[in-house]
C-alpha cells in the first residue's frame, strides 16, 4: 500500500525537523528578569529573526528586543533592543514582519506608545517611529505587496483590520467590526489566500475565543481594493 500525500508531507517534515544542535538566541540579563511574548520571521535569505519581551530586573516593566541570526543555522546572533517603558506604558505585545530588503518592522503596543518600529538596517541597530493611526490596541502585523504594513487593532466593542497607504503608514484604510468584547487578553492577525483580513482574539473576561473575517469582497493587495 502506497502512503498517502498527507504522511509522506508528515514524514518529510518530521526529518527536516531533526534538529542540528540548538541555538541560543538570547540569555536572560541578572536579576532575575523574565522572557515573554515571542515573535518569529525568516527574512529573504531564510534567516530567522525573533522579537521578545525582557522583564527589566523584577518589575513588571518591559524592554522590547530583536535577535537577528547571521546564517539560516543561527550560529552567529545579534541582539539589539527596538523599545522600551514609555510613559506610564510598557511593551505587552510583539509582532514581526521582514522586509524584503531584510529590514525588520515590529509592532509595539504600549498605551502611550503605540507605534511601528521601522528598522533603518537589516541589523536594525536603529529604528523609526511610525506612529499608527488607529486608537485601538494593535494586534498582529502583516506585509502585503510592495512591503506595505498591514495590522489589526482592537478597542472595546470594536475591532479592525487595517492597511497602510504607504511603506511609511503616513495613513491607512481600516474596515471594522463590532463586538461585545469589552477588552482582550491575546490576539493576532492573518491574511487568506485571497489577501482578505482576519482577526482572532481571546475575550479577557470571558476566554472565550472568537475571530472576525472579512465576509465581503475587501481585500488587502496594494491597501484595500
Amino acid at each position: 500500500m502506497n502512503p498517502s500525500p498527507a504522511s509522506q508531507d508528515t514524514a518529510a517534515l518530521a526529518r527536516a525537523l531533526i534538529p542540528p544542535p540548538e541555538q541560543v538566541l538570547a540569555m536572560p540579563p541578572p536579576a532575575t528578569p523574565m522572557f515573554s511574548e515571542l515573535s518569529l520571521a525568516l527574512d529573504a535569505d531564510q534567516h530567522p529573526a525573533a522579537a521578545y519581551l525582557s522583564s527589566v530586573g523584577g518589575s513588571n516593566l518591559n524592554t522590547y528586543n530583536i535577535a537577528r541570526c547571521g546564517d539560516a543555522a543561527c550560529t552567529a546572533v545579534d541582539n539589539t533592543q527596538l523599545a522600551m517603558p514609555v510613559g506610564n506604558g510598557t511593551p505587552v505585545r510583539t509582532a514581526l514582519a521582514i522586509r524584503s530588503d531584510r529590514r525588520p518592522l515590529a509592532l509595539d503596543s504600549q498605551a502611550e506608545h503605540r507605534v511601528l518600529l521601522d528598522c533603518t538596517s537589516a541589523a536594525c541597530t536603529a529604528s523609526n517611529d511610525r506612529t499608527l493611526g488607529s486608537s485601538g490596541l494593535p494586534l498582529g502585523l502583516k506585509l502585503l505587496s510592495g512591503d506595505l504594513p498591514a495590522y489589526a487593532s482592537f478597542s472595546a466593542g470594536k475591532v479592525a483590520a487595517n492597511a497602510c497607504a504607504d511603506t511609511l503608514c503616513a495613513g491607512a484604510d481600516s474596515r471594522s467590526a463590532d463586538t461585545p468584547t469589552a477588552s482582550v487578553l491575546d490576539g493576532d492577525f492573518a491574511l487568506d489566500a485571497n489577501a482578505r483580513p482576519a482577526v482572532a482574539y481571546i475575550d479577557f473576561d470571558t476566554r472565550q475565543l472568537a475571530v472576525a473575517g472579512c465576509m465581503a469582497d475587501v481585500v488587502f493587495v496594494d491597501g484595500f481594493e
